[in-house]
């Protein structure tokens, strides 16, 4: 299985410190083909991505099946401020079979 990576940068807020993915769409769109592949084809895998910061320390993320609603509303939200209602209505079908 290739997992993807992506490159993270860190950025000083008034609450600390803030991670950033530089290829945000890329990141979701990532995120999105693996969650409907696991949804309909039962997860292989939790390993979702790599992050990679700007020292080339390397990071796992991983989508757990339990926080999937969670995973999918973050998807959603995303999508929607992007007008990408395409995927909008991927997602909300999901979450309607997850009822």
């Amino acid at each position: 299985m290739n997992v993807p990576s992506f490159n993270i940068t860190y950025r000083e807020t008034d609450d600390g410190t803030e991670v950033v993915v530089d290829d945000l769409n890329g990141f979701y769109n990532s995120l999105l083909d693996f969650v409907v592949k696991g949804f309909y084809t039962e997860f292989e895998t939790t390993l979702f991505c790599k992050f990679v910061d700007t020292d080339g320390n390397k990071y796992d993320s991983e989508i757990d099946e339990h926080n999937l609603d969670k995973t999918l509303a973050t998807c959603l939200d995303y999508f929607e401020r992007a007008e990408q209602y395409e995927k909008c209505i991927t997602i909300k079908k999901m979450i309607n079979e997850r009822l």
